[in-house]
């Protein structure tokens, strides 16, 4: 495997990490306070952790690739009909943000 492939695949780990995050966000603010709260607090400090660690690693490899929803010509994914579209009131993250 080449160093940009390598740098991909990484890379996808890191949005996959930021977007279960910010998911484990969301649906904290909709529970009442007990057990599955305590558990959803826990996955969401988890996946923070493993966001700083990716971005790090990703770092002192000098590169992050933006996120690839599959939709794109030459994504493992992708075949014509099947792309994976974000609603249009989604917000996407930047690389920019990922880098913090």
């Amino acid at each position: 495997m080449g160093r940009a492939d390598y740098v991909g695949i990484v890379s996808q780990l890191l949005h996959g990490e930021i977007a279960a995050e910010a998911l484990c966000a969301r649906l904290l603010g909709r529970l009442p306070p007990g057990p599955q709260r305590r558990f959803l607090a826990t996955q969401a400090a988890d996946e923070a952790r493993h966001r700083v660690l990716y971005t790090a690693y990703l770092a002192r490899l000098g590169d992050i690739v933006p996120a690839d929803d599959g939709s794109a010509p030459g994504s493992p994914r992708h075949s014509p009909g099947t792309a994976i579209r974000r609603p249009s009131s989604s917000r996407s993250m930047s690389c920019s943000r990922a880098r913090r």
